[in-house]
């Protein structure tokens, strides 16, 4: 039946379609009003939230600055009344002069003996910071970590960002909250004849909340669980761990108990991505578009502000955990005596023993263990990078719409990871900026990272670089590690194989145009579209590189790191704190690789 009406169809189509601007427009918003169509939260609300948002970080700013002069005017005042009274003090023990020459002596060799105790090379302070350690939370004595103490009042972190960091966080949460409320995707039609077009819509829309939603309703579970579960509600309680983490004395929440959080914070917090990447699918999946003569008939993506914002707000997210990471690890660095850190000789940059310090850190490692992760990670680039490229998945599109507006052979649409960011700028002549900032989104957190993830660990194995280098280059990698979405784009691949066609059925039938379908499936009895993902036998290659992806580079950063302890002669805190080390060699790392 549907093969009879369809060439009728589309003729009816093209000879009416200049016409058709005004009044299907008019049709369309009658349908829109009788279907309870969320279109997200008015401008004003979305305004105040994106005001809220500025305003707490702005204000977590400015508290800082203010406690950080405030702090520093207190230094000073402290400095010159000690300075008055030890000058008194000299003054009056004595007024004859080697007395008084004597007494300063002693009195330098005190402070240079007391200097002395924290003066290390490369515990990042010196002689000039030593005020600071009158007021530690540390004993220095026994090398306890005072337990009444947090990570935001330690030495090591700046008073400006003790102070902002809660504001920040704050500020991130309410970018989630207006990420999730507003419609971050919508799809238009856009009709065009004789040199005129229109655009209606949204025929559907997407956001976090109605997602969630919705696929509760059509009962697709699995999509629930990514959707509300690590895109709703793990973003937030993310942040919150962070706050606890940066917040809780040492007495609750022990420093062991501390380093894991914080790791498992860094490691997992990509996983809200899901719901980005899932959108990305469901764009695709509407690919429907008919042309003829000069006249066509478009099924177009937007991208919204709030997808952006949720991207946005998840990287400020990572970054605001890796700031916590950093400065824990600096307080663990700080609380170690100067006996039990590691000799500036083998930090890299001068000869140890009569040997170069550059060298491969593979020949740190048993020669099994070497062999075994290069050959891993290089299996493991060329799988994502083949993976990306062959065809993963296909979108099979049928009912009254795939009849009229494709072909026969169009109704099957293939896919593979580079495809579905190509499909994104694949229409128009000059896409619209959104739509290329979604496809360098996309391709960056689900390719390139991924790549240069596992191309820095086999640098980082078989490069001779000092030993200093090797420490930065590590923690690259786990920064890296922490950013690279490959894995996610799979996971969401394999539940959008079993239940994306639940999801989009349901909302062909209660989105947007549900009115309108509805009136189509009663009174033709033919369904008004159909949209279904099957995962092709190239999935498989996927999964492995997926797999490989997600815990691979971790197991090489955790034998790296044991190789780089075993030979600095690291205590276990110092293993943890080995990030502190590299830390301001960082940013030229890249670039001087192979010097």
């Amino acid at each position: 039946m549907t093969r009879d009406y369809g060439p009728a169809t589309r003729s009816l189509v093209q000879a009416s379609v200049g016409f058709m601007n005004e009044t299907t427009n008019a049709f369309i918003q009658q349908f829109l009003e009788q279907t309870n169509v969320y279109f997200g939260p008015g401008d004003l609300v979305n305004n105040m939230l994106l005001a809220s948002s500025a305003l707490v970080a702005v204000l977590g700013i400015g508290l800082g600055l203010m406690s950080n002069n405030s702090n520093y005017s207190s230094n000073s005042n402290s400095n010159n009344n000690n300075n008055n009274s030890n000058y008194n003090s000299n003054h009056n023990i004595s007024n004859d002069n080697n007395n008084y020459h004597n007494s300063n002596d002693n009195n330098n060799s005190n402070n240079n003996s007391n200097n002395n105790v924290w003066s290390h090379p490369d515990a990042g302070y010196n002689s000039n910071n030593d005020n600071r350690n009158n007021n530690s939370n540390y004993n220095s004595n026994n090398n306890n970590y005072d337990t009444n103490t947090n990570l935001a009042s330690d030495p090591v972190v700046p008073p400006i960002l003790s102070v902002a960091y809660p504001y920040l966080v704050v500020s991130t949460m309410i970018l989630f909250v207006f990420a999730d409320l507003g419609l971050g995707t919508v799809i238009n039609v856009i009709f065009t004849a004789d040199g005129r077009s229109t655009t209606i819509g949204p025929a559907f829309s997407f956001s976090v909340l109605t997602l969630s939603r919705d696929s509760v309703r059509g009962g697709a579970f699995m999509l629930t669980i990514l959707i509300a579960g690590l895109s709703g509600l793990w973003p937030f309680a993310k942040l919150g761990l962070l706050v606890f983490a940066w917040r809780a004395p040492a007495k609750r929440l022990a420093i062991g108990s501390r380093s894991r959080l914080l790791v498992f914070l860094d490691e997992y917090g990509k996983y809200s991505l899901i719901d980005s990447w899932l959108a990305v699918l469901a764009l695709c999946s509407y690919d429907l578009s008919w042309a003829r003569h000069g006249t066509s008939i478009v099924v177009h993506p937007v991208p919204m502000l709030p997808f952006f914002m949720f991207v946005i707000a998840t990287v400020l997210s990572l970054v605001l955990g890796h700031v916590a990471t950093e400065f824990h690890h600096r307080a663990l660095l700080r609380a170690l005596s100067v006996d039990e850190r590691p000799a500036a000789a083998d930090l890299g940059g001068a000869p140890v023993g009569g040997k170069l310090s550059r060298h491969r850190l593979c020949e740190d490692l048993p020669e099994a263990s070497a062999r075994f992760s290069v050959i891993l990670l290089a299996l493991a680039f060329a799988a994502i990078l083949v993976g990306a490229c062959i065809t993963t998945l296909q979108m099979h599109v049928s009912g009254a719409l795939a009849d009229l507006l494709l072909s026969e052979d169009a109704r099957i649409l293939p896919y593979s990871l580079v495809g579905i960011g190509a499909f994104l700028t694949r229409g128009p002549e000059d896409p619209p900026l959104g739509l290329r900032a979604v496809q360098a989104i996309f391709f960056t957190f689900a390719l390139v990272i991924p790549l240069l993830l596992l191309s820095f660990l086999l640098c980082l194995l078989l490069v001779p670089l000092p030993r200093s280098r090797q420490r930065a280059l590590l923690k690259l990698c786990r920064i890296l590690d922490a950013w690279a979405a490959f894995d996610v784009f799979v996971i969401g691949v394999a539940v959008a194989n079993f239940e994306f066609g639940l999801l989009a059925n349901f909302l062909v039938y209660n989105d947007n145009i549900g009115y309108a379908c509805s009136w189509v499936r009663d009174n033709l009895a033919i369904e008004c579209l159909a949209i279904e993902c099957h995962a092709t036998p190239g999935f498989a290659l996927l999964a492995v590189a997926g797999l490989a992806s997600c815990f691979l580079p971790g197991k090489v950063c955790a034998l790296c790191q044991e190789a780089l302890a075993q030979q600095g002669g690291d205590t276990e805190e110092d293993l943890l704190s080995s990030d502190s080390e590299g830390s301001d060699e960082a940013e030229g790392l890249v670039a001087s690789l192979f010097r």
